[in-house]
């Protein structure tokens, strides 16, 4: 991974449009927006194509389909991922002789963070009709609202869990306890685990990396003679083991060779291609200052179309919706092309094993990998 200089958020595309951005036609009752993020949603989403426009807009690009990206355990051949091994102290993590896959699971993570970024932001001015409610979804649940200072008449359908604003990244899902998970990933070697036994353990290991028959191929002819261990040879060397062979003890972002933290962090982000991912208030907060500033072109842009002298005059002549109020215009169907932009260009920075600036990243393990290229560190963060 390389490290560069922090990116100052300058938009591409930021800048004010010469025409009249906003429709200037009845909205359809229909279109409406998907603001609430889940990341299951989102998931299947980037698997299905479905992609960040809701329905088909009726001036501007449709979004409403994209590429298709499976979850990279979904994937089949040489892009299937379900397992890595890790290096510590430049060796290979054995068990009973064998190098030890641990299992890794990646998370469908928001380019555009819908509750963390998106939510209360003054974008959402320019993307949401005047009156109606939200559903922004807080803790899981449910919480529609209407927009406060909406200026439209009308959603511009924007699908925040659509595929195009999705990216998989790697986390400590598999190793930490996460939903079928190991719960490897401790403070130091002796902690007792919380839920499981060392044969249930050992279980949802081979669970996790789904070793089938189709997993280890032969090395020779000899169907006996395999590339690496069988499924139950692997449950009963785990169950036996001490915990020490294979727990994940260290400290949380200490970058050191010999903190086997550290090389299972390393070792997904380079099988993922993409940066490790937990909490990332800092990510958000950057995304923030992007929209900050496509907002306030719209603001520029509705300012110069809402003046009565010298304004749209296709505005003044717009097919109004009845009883909408006289501030408020039709709605940007073009601002879902420029969340698009925003997705990749974060995407740019996080979907990838190269670290391309200093202050956007998904994860503090990211940002203490940082720290340790700056000049005069003394930490030697290579594995």
């Amino acid at each position: 991974m390389e490290v560069g200089e922090p990116v100052t958020v300058a938009i591409p595309g930021q800048n004010t449009e010469e025409k009249c951005p906003f429709s200037h036609t009845k909205p359809n009752p229909k279109e409406k927006n998907e603001l609430g993020g889940i990341g299951s949603t989102l998931g299947n989403n980037m698997a299905a194509g479905t992609g960040i426009n809701k329905s088909a807009p009726p001036t501007g690009n449709d979004y409403t389909k994209g590429n298709l990206e499976k979850d990279p355990r979904d994937r089949s051949g040489a892009d299937k991922l379900t397992s890595i091994y890790i290096r510590v102290n430049n060796k290979v993590v054995t068990l009973k002789g064998k190098d030890l896959p641990y299992p890794l699971t990646c998370a469908a993570h928001h380019l555009v963070p819908a509750q963390e970024s998106l939510k209360k932001h003054k974008i959402l001015k320019f993307m949401c009709k005047d009156g109606e409610s939200q559903d922004f979804r807080s803790s899981g649940g449910a919480a529609p609202a209407a927009v406060d200072g909406s200026a439209v008449w009308g959603n511009v359908a924007y699908n925040v869990n659509g595929c195009h604003n999705g990216v998989w990244l790697p986390g400590n899902y598999a190793v930490g306890a996460g939903v079928g998970g190991v719960e490897v990933w401790k403070s130091r070697s002796s902690d007792e685990r919380g839920t499981f036994s060392n044969a249930q353990a050992a279980d949802n290991w081979v669970s996790a990396i789904d070793m089938g028959p189709d997993v280890w191929q032969p090395l020779s002819n000899d169907p006996q003679e395999t590339e690496g261990p069988q499924p139950g040879a692997l449950g009963s060397a785990l169950a036996s083991a001490s915990k020490a062979d294979y727990m994940l003890a260290g400290t949380n972002y200490h970058i050191d060779p010999g903190n086997p933290k550290w090389a299972y962090v390393k070792a997904a982000m380079d099988a993922a291609s993409g940066q490790f991912h937990d909490r990332h208030e800092s990510y958000s907060g950057e995304v923030k200052k992007y929209l900050n500033k496509v907002a306030e072109a719209y603001q520029q842009m509705y300012d110069k179309s809402i003046k009565k002298a010298g304004g749209c005059d296709e505005c003044k002549k717009a097919d109004r919706p009845d009883g909408a109020k006289e501030s408020l215009l039709g709605p940007p169907y073009g601002i879902v092309g420029r969340l698009l932009a925003a997705a990749e260009f974060f995407k740019s920075h996080v979907g990838t094993n190269v670290v391309t600036s200093a202050n956007i990243y998904t994860s503090k393990w990211v940002m203490a990998w940082i720290e340790t290229k700056k000049p005069g560190s003394t930490s030697v963060p290579s594995l």
